[in-house]
């Protein structure tokens, strides 16, 4: 029997740029799940962890790092040139590990596979500006390690647009997610690079079946991308750079 965990520190939304009506119907939403899991421990049906996506990626790579044929592309080193995009467009890495278990990423309608005969992968994509819905999922029998970075490229680096790193290496667990959503909170849901054109918004997460009353076997962590149109003008990590 697979059980949903969904108290309030299970499945949540951040409060970056939520309203606090939403951020109301969000606990209120919580509340009724954890009602439900409850529930389901006396026999009512549970919720279930969302399917796995196919192993392979599907995705529009771009740059000089990524083969289109082959929807793959090289981890780039500090400094090295992965090109520019078109006018109206913003580039973006998704790095997935390093970790030895399967990750899937999703935004929008591409989906991004880690398989685990490699320890690491990264992807990169042009993005327009707007709202863009992202996911990472994980999953493994006896647990396992999740990685996500995505990162905004400026003329000045790197911006890190959001980062969740649960136990790599290792093996994540409930304390684990614990910590890392205390941390979030800690950032009033402020997890990106202040500098950057992007703000990351109604982050979520649910986890499955939890072993040794700490592992969990599934994770599901949903977010938003919200890119701007304006260009950044200071360098990564610039504290003059002023918090939203």
């Amino acid at each position: 029997m697979v059980v949903t965990r969904l108290p309030f520190s299970r499945w949540w939304a951040a409060l970056a740029g939520a309203a606090p009506a939403v951020a109301i119907a969000a606990a209120v939403a919580a509340a009724v799940a954890v009602a439900a899991a409850v529930a389901a421990c006396g026999g009512a049906e549970q919720q279930a962890m969302r399917p796995l996506p196919a192993r392979d990626t599907r995705a529009t790579l771009v740059g000089p790092l990524c083969d289109g044929e082959e929807l793959k592309c090289a981890c780039r080193e500090p400094g090295q040139d992965i090109g520019a995009p078109e006018p109206g467009l913003k580039r973006y890495e998704i790095r997935l590990g390093p970790t030895t278990s399967e990750l899937w990423a999703t935004l929008d309608d591409m989906v991004f596979y880690k398989g685990a005969e490699r320890a690491e992968d990264c992807f990169y994509v042009d993005l327009r500006t707007g709202r863009h819905p992202m996911s990472l999922q994980a999953a493994g029998e006896r647990g396992f390690a999740a990685r996500l970075v995505v990162a905004e490229q400026g003329a000045q680096g790197w911006y890190d647009t959001f980062v969740f790193d649960c136990k790599t290496p290792g093996h994540c667990s409930m304390p684990d997610l614990d910590d890392w959503h205390a941390w979030v909170q800690s950032r009033e849901g402020r997890v990106y690079d202040p500098c950057g054109s992007t703000k990351v918004r109604d982050i979520r997460w649910q986890t499955g079946r939890v072993r040794e009353l700490q592992y969990p076997d599934a994770l599901a962590l949903d977010l938003v991308l919200d890119v701007y149109e304006f260009t950044p003008s200071l360098a990564p990590g610039d504290p003059a750079c002023a918090e939203p």
